[in-house]
């Protein structure tokens, strides 16, 4: 599985492309919106993943930019919700023990502190860990912001043991991914290469999130409920009636200035209906 998740960025025709525009997006994301843009990419993979596609990753021109980039921002308001809960549950407690311990000049207590904070922040981090996928998988389930704060969702499949296992593969391809782009920053010119391996590896561990949380949501509630497309990128078919319309009507008008029959029918000289039927051009207009 996890040597599946970590080439799924090289399936396909167009995996140079895809990886190159997600690389060069997180490699501007200190621009802030690029990386929004790669968080709701990573959405798509997980409702792929959650629809069992796992064969091609999605390609970027599918959707519409804006709304993935939406939906982006939407994840992160998630993901941050939870981080700074952990923040501040470390920081609280830790922080009191070192002002009192500067107080009353006991050293340990500061060291306490610290070691408190520490403890705490690993233990949340961990929480996090375990709830992130859940909650942007309920996300994506729900179209609603509030789906990834829905405790019963997150209380039952995140206790689920193929959530508990999407959760481990995850963490283990996120280090493997650490490690490489690690490696590859030793040196100057290579080191351009870092942001298209994350994207690659963080594309990987979302489709085993999608897979986990699938898997855990049955286990807990039975069979998925319908999952939404996402901003797919469709097109305006009342515009495309509009144009049809037009291109008709432009023909029936060279038709009539030709002097051609303007129906589907063909005038005799006595003025009667010698033939009927559907005009053959009709077809070839229409698949045009």
């Amino acid at each position: 599985m996890i040597e599946q998740a970590l080439r799924y960025q090289t399936e396909g025709d167009d995996w140079v492309k895809r990886i190159a525009i997600g690389g060069g997006l997180i490699f501007f994301s200190i621009f802030l919106i690029p990386i929004f843009t790669v968080y709701g990419y990573l959405l798509e993979v997980i409702r792929n993943a959650m629809r069992g596609d796992l064969e091609e990753p999605p390609a970027w021109g599918e959707y519409d930019l804006v709304d993935l980039t939406i939906n982006g921002l939407k994840a992160f308001v998630i993901l941050f919700a939870y981080s700074f809960v952990v923040s501040i549950v470390a920081w609280v407690p830790s922080t009191l023990l070192g002002a009192i311990g500067g107080a009353l000049d006991l050293g340990i207590l500061a060291l306490l502190g610290t070691l408190v904070y520490f403890v705490l922040s690993l233990a949340g981090s961990l929480a996090v860990a375990v709830i992130a996928p859940v909650a942007l998988g309920n996300f994506v389930l729900e179209e609603d912001i509030s789906a990834g704060f829905d405790v019963n969702v997150l209380k039952n499949v995140a206790t689920e043991m193929a959530m508990l296992r999407a959760v481990g593969l995850g963490i283990a391809i996120y280090l493997l991914t650490a490690i490489v782009s690690s490696v590859v920053s030793i040196f100057v010119i290579t080191i351009l290469i870092v942001p298209f391996i994350f994207f690659a590896g963080i594309s990987g561990m979302a489709l085993v999130w999608g897979q986990g949380f699938a898997e855990a949501y049955r286990d807990a509630f039975g069979d998925l409920p319908g999952i939404p497309d996402g901003p797919v990128d469709t097109v305006d078919e009342t515009a495309v009636a509009e144009e049809r319309t037009a291109t008709s009507s432009e023909a029936e008008s060279e038709a009539e200035d030709d002097g051609g029959p303007t129906t589907g029918e063909e005038t005799g000289t006595d003025g009667g209906t010698a033939g009927s039927g559907d005009d053959p051009a009709d077809d070839d207009r229409w698949e045009n």
